[in-house]
């Protein structure tokens, strides 16, 4: 199954970490415009992913997050991170920090899809992100701590 699609600058990896028993493939497709999407499978869901620090990355199109327990720092400091889509955040316990300093990301879909009844925590998920000028939550969304 599709764990991931995301394109990035091939100036800079942007393999992202995952739990430490996940197994996985993933193969590169060059872009005309330089850049590299980016598609990882498996044959189970990962527990954890982490891209943060990766200023590589600059699109998410696809991230398989049903099994992800934290969400904390996910992205953190994607610097080059303009589009994320990410329909499902339902186990993850922390959504701090998710997307702290991704100073360029302007869209996130899926986020109406959230149910974060089980988050802690959604301190500073949005700070730093200044071209990030509207987030529609649901109903099922508490971002009390925001």
């Amino acid at each position: 199954m599709r764990i991931a699609e995301y394109v990035f600058n091939t100036e800079v990896d942007t393999l992202p970490l995952f739990n430490t028993d996940f197994e996985y493939t993933y193969s590169d497709i060059v872009n005309e415009d330089g850049t590299t999407t980016r598609i990882i499978e498996s044959n189970t869901k990962p527990t954890l992913i982490d891209f943060s620090f990766k200023t590589g990355l600059i699109r998410v199109n696809k991230l398989e997050t049903s099994k992800i327990t934290t969400c904390y720092a996910m992205f953190r400091s994607c610097t080059n991170l303009v589009y994320a889509k990410i329909t499902n955040v339902s186990e993850s316990r922390e959504l701090q920090g998710m997307f702290m300093d991704c100073s360029k990301l302007e869209t996130i879909e899926g986020v109406e899809l959230w149910d974060t009844s089980k988050n802690t925590s959604c301190a500073a998920m949005f700070s730093g992100c200044k071209k990030l000028n509207n987030v529609s939550f649901g109903t099922t969304v508490n971002m009390s701590s925001l």
